[in-house]
């Protein structure tokens, strides 16, 4: 039995671990002319694993405590973990406009460059999910217990 902190540090190490692959594996097929020089792609994939780790190691905790989750079982921790991962990797992967097709605008025109709406929601998406699937995990999961 797991208790939520030792959950959400799973989902945690889980999420850092495939995001620093992920990201060691696009910075190594980066078609820039020159070669990235490896320090530079092991701190980006570094930096940016920790910090999402953190946040969905803070979310998963967040959603266990709503929940009033005290112990969960090893195969709903790990289904936890592997559904932040698929998700949030299909969220990662969605299409955003970027800067280069703003760049596209009459030069006449003076408004400031706005992110796009997408933009904002994969973020809120992304920090929502975690919360809603360790709550309704956590949920059934206390509703087991109450039943045995």
């Amino acid at each position: 039995m797991y208790s939520p902190r030792s959950t959400a540090l799973v989902s945690g190490i889980a999420t850092a671990a495939a995001m620093a692959i992920g990201i060691a594996v696009q910075i190594s097929r980066s078609s820039t002319p020159d070669a990235l020089p490896p320090a530079f792609a092991v701190g980006a994939s570094t930096i940016s694993a920790l910090i999402a780790g953190i946040v969905i190691a803070v979310a998963v905790r967040i959603g266990l405590l709503l929940a009033s989750c005290r112990q969960l079982a090893v195969r709903f921790v790990l289904f936890i973990a592997a559904v932040n991962v698929v998700l949030l990797g299909i969220l990662v992967c969605t299409p955003v406009k970027t800067h280069a097709i703003k760049l596209d605008l009459p030069s006449g025109q003076l408004s400031p460059p706005e992110a796009p709406i997408t933009f904002w929601l994969t973020i809120v998406a992304a920090l929502l999910v975690p919360v809603l699937l360790a709550y309704i995990v956590g949920r059934i999961s206390r509703g087991r217990a109450d039943v045995a």
